[in-house]
């Protein structure tokens, strides 16, 4: 276990540094843009983040499970990335371009347009950077591909949006700077040459194989997460769904630890040719990640009402409603994203798609009813019971042929708090052996 807490504190301390950024950015780009603009932008990006998980076929996580199997070599892997990159990039902005004038109502300047297509083809970059890094289990630089584009983006948000004034367009802009920078310096030096190296079409096929059905199940994920922001400003107003917006955002933060859980499971699981010797702990890791969502959810539903008054402004006053509704979903929802990686991880990538179908399109169908009469809120109660129905039958999906039980799964026991204990404890002390390294040698 010890390797385990080591390689998910790596990668926690990250998301952790990166959530911090996120969060005094999203403050202060809230408070420059206001709901409508809030809304503006949410609407802009929504379809192009839809699109990047379907796009970028998965790389995170194809990449790990390829390289971890030992099912291509780095060499015949490099040349059939390429391929795949060049590929879905350039049908990923045709639909951008078009599904934004399809989808969209509100009327977007041909600068917005570009500027998301911009950032789509970044975002892409990065994706397969991360990939890369993963697969190379080179999770320093994973890490800072995590931490580095928060900091940048926040000061480039002072400069295009507070500076000079340029609204919903310098955030973008911003956006895509800081990502593309950060993806420039991480891949500097990585000897990423395709001199003398030939395309092996049996590895293309590999990767589009597994990267369709990875990059299918994370789209409908992302969909299910952003569909609600579609529907309102289509439905509503832009207002609304900008406050909208902020509530999803602030109720996602409860995803930082078992996203970042998640990561580490996946590469174990991918890695774990013992026959399961490291899936054992998978129950016991969902315990936890559920029972610290739930506790967070707790938390920020107290304090939503004065959190979002203080940090944001009373223009947001909406928010707070949206996001008691929708947490529950959310707290909930962080048995999903566990259970997800750790199936991904052992090659079985379409089981969370078989959960993920109903949900969207019990969401979708729930907005219709429920946006009408109740607007965000309803919005938000759509959120709950979508979440909480998928998490159910993917953790059914998951135990079926595992000796364990729905129970195992959810409910946490004693020995789990006695281990969140231990562990803590640990770190603690590691860090303290850090600064004061004369104290214990």
């Amino acid at each position: 276990m010890s390797r385990f807490r080591r390689d998910a504190v790596s990668v926690m301390s990250s998301t952790v540094a990166a959530f911090l950024f996120n969060f005094l950015g999203g403050i202060v780009l809230a408070r420059l843009l206001g709901p409508e603009g809030k809304g503006l932008m949410a609407a802009l990006l929504a379809i192009p983040y839809m699109l990047i998980p379907l796009c970028d076929l998965g790389a995170n996580r194809s990449i790990v499970y390829v390289l971890g199997r030992k099912q291509a070599s780095e060499e015949e892997l490099m040349p059939a990335l390429l391929v795949l990159f060049c590929i879905t990039l350039t049908v990923g902005n045709l639909l951008i371009l078009g599904l934004i004038q399809l989808i969209v109502e509100t009327e977007l300047s041909s600068q917005l347009l570009f500027l998301a297509a911009a950032l789509f083809s970044i975002h892409m970059v990065h994706a397969y950077a991360r990939g890369i890094f993963l697969g190379r289990s080179q999770l320093d630089r994973f890490n800072r591909s995590l931490w580095m584009v928060p900091p940048l983006r926040l000061v480039l948000i002072g400069v295009f949006v507070w500076a000079l004034g340029m609204g919903v367009e310098g955030a973008v802009l911003a956006e895509a700077i800081s990502f593309a920078w950060v993806a420039f310096v991480l891949l500097r030096g990585q000897g990423l040459t395709l001199r003398g190296r030939r395309i092996d079409w049996s590895v293309v096929g590999l990767l589009l194989r597994l990267g369709l059905a990875l990059s299918f199940s994370v789209f409908l994920l992302t969909a299910l997460y952003r569909v609600d922001v579609l529907m309102l400003e289509r439905m509503s107003t832009l207002e609304e769904a900008g406050a909208y917006s902020l509530a999803v955002n602030i109720a996602e933060l409860l995803w930082q630890i078992p996203g970042a859980i998640g990561l580490v499971v996946m590469m174990r699981t991918a890695r774990d040719t013992a026959k399961g010797q490291f899936a054992r702990l998978v129950p016991q890791i969902t315990r936890l990640a559920l029972l610290a969502s739930v506790c967070a959810a707790i938390g920020i539903g107290i304090v939503a009402p004065y959190l979002v008054e203080i940090v944001y402004g009373t223009a947001f006053d909406r928010t707070a409603p949206m996001l008691r509704w929708m947490l529950p979903g959310v707290a909930g929802f962080a048995v999903f994203k566990i259970v997800q990686t750790a199936l991904t991880g052992d090659g079985k990538p379409w089981y969370p798609v078989i959960a993920t179908v109903p949900a969207l399109i019990g969401n979708i169908a729930l907005n219709f009813i429920l946006i009408p009469r109740y607007q965000g809120e309803g919005a938000g109660m759509a959120t709950t019971i979508s979440y909480l129905g998928g998490s159910l039958l993917l953790v059914l999906l998951y135990c079926r042929g595992r000796d364990v039980s729905l129970l195992q799964m959810t409910f946490p026991r004693m020995e789990d708090i006695k281990l969140a204990v231990t562990q803590l404890r640990e770190l603690f002390g590691d860090i303290l052996r850090k600064i004061r390294p004369g104290k214990g040698a």
